[in-house]
């Protein structure tokens, strides 16, 4: 682990912690990742989602930011996915008290205790000022979140919208990339064919 010193507009410089890329993290599960990331031994970023942002901010001592992923041409892009849903069973005999809760689970009352005690994003914008336990890092998601949100560019979230087999053709993909077993190029020639089945 190293420590540099970052100058700021106008300020004097910042210590900031980085971190290189400890021996083996392809064969590090998902739990330990996040772990060794908020320790400094696992890399100068962690490709995560919004959702680690809680355990983040509770496990770091050191200054974190968020980022979209870069893209190849333009500006990088946000990935969103489906954290969860409320749903209605259609043979329940309580249609409006479940409609009155849905409606309960998508009020501002409610994003905001989301916010205040799970550090979730909510289904609708916020103004984070004043809210109990919001960081800067989760400041940041949430207003990133909900700028993105009326541009419609969130991206696709990859293993939600595709199958088994191609997730899996791009997990072992990545790690035999990260590993030096494949070339990119092969690994894409994968994914396209497990996209196909």
């Amino acid at each position: 682990m190293s420590t540099s010193t970052t100058p700021q507009s106008g300020a004097e410089p910042t210590p900031v912690r980085t971190a290189s890329a400890a021996p083996l993290v392809s064969v590090m599960t998902t739990s330990e990742v996040p772990a060794a990331y908020s320790i400094g031994n696992a890399s100068a970023s962690s490709r995560t989602g919004s959702w680690l942002v809680g355990e983040i901010d509770d496990n770091t001592d050191f200054e974190v930011g968020y980022i979209p992923f870069p893209a190849p041409d333009g500006p990088g892009i946000f990935t969103g996915g489906l954290g969860s849903g409320p749903f209605i069973s259609s043979g329940t005999s309580k249609t409006d008290a479940a409609l009155e809760f849905v409606d309960f689970l998508a009020s501002p009352e409610h994003g905001e205790w989301t916010v205040e005690n799970l550090h979730t994003i909510p289904p609708m914008p916020l103004e984070t000022e004043g809210l109990a336990g919001v960081s800067p890092l989760f400041a940041s998601v949430l207003e990133d979140t909900a700028t993105l949100s009326t541009s419609g560019d969130f991206g696709y979230n990859i293993d939600v919208l595709t199958t088994d087999v191609f997730n899996e053709a791009m997990y072992d993909g990545m790690q035999a990339v990260f590993t030096g077993q494949q070339a990119p190029e092969e690994v894409a020639a994968d994914l396209e064919a497990a996209a196909q089945k």
